[in-house]
């Protein structure tokens, strides 16, 4: 048996292409994928665990909750200093996961576009998309060693690496601004 990572798309595409008989996945797959792996309709798909999203920063940023609009505006490089979000007179370095991640994919469809506000709001924000600026990093190894290296950072990346939190500052959430982060 070979284990190996890269992100949710690698593992589908290898699966696509014959290279491996199993391929792990943290997003569903699209309508071409799904047409690709089950041509002989043998595809089989289980679900063996949930996980979450947290957004991250260096220890020392004061900002301690954030909301899905601040968090679409600010990875979409619309909000590009930190003092528009309360905090410090600091440029925002944004950070984001590769186009194999689907984690990047999720917080692309639900936060970035705003699918998580309602249709209305994703019709509306459909073409956002991702900072043209933004520091692009292949895995959540990179993520951590970069936010710790840069104060004024922000990444995000799944809970289930919650573990490194000593390094990193997870960011309460909300939807809206009347709503309790959690």
């Amino acid at each position: 048996i070979d284990v190996r990572g890269g992100g949710s798309g690698e593992g589908i595409s290898e699966l696509i292409n014959g290279v491996t008989d199993i391929a792990l996945s943290s997003r569903e797959l699209t309508e071409a994928e799904f047409e690709k792996l089950n041509r002989n309709q043998t595809l089989e798909s289980i679900v063996v665990a949930y996980d979450g999203a947290a957004f991250v920063v260096h220890p020392n940023n004061p900002i301690d909750n954030i909301t899905l609009e601040q968090a679409s505006d600010i990875f979409t490089g619309k909000i590009k200093n930190w003092k528009e979000v309360g905090g410090l007179d600091k440029p925002i370095q944004v950070v984001v996961r590769d186009s194999y991640s689907g984690t990047a994919h999720y917080i692309k469809e639900h936060v970035v576009r705003q699918l998580d506000l309602g249709q209305s709001h994703y019709f509306k924000n459909k073409q956002n998309d991702y900072s043209k600026e933004a520091n692009v990093l292949i895995n959540n190894e990179e993520i951590i060693d970069f936010v710790n290296k840069n104060p004024d950072s922000i990444a995000y990346m799944g809970m289930g690496i919650a573990h490194f939190k000593s390094k990193l500052k997870l960011l309460k959430y909300s939807r809206t601004k009347e709503e309790e982060p959690v």
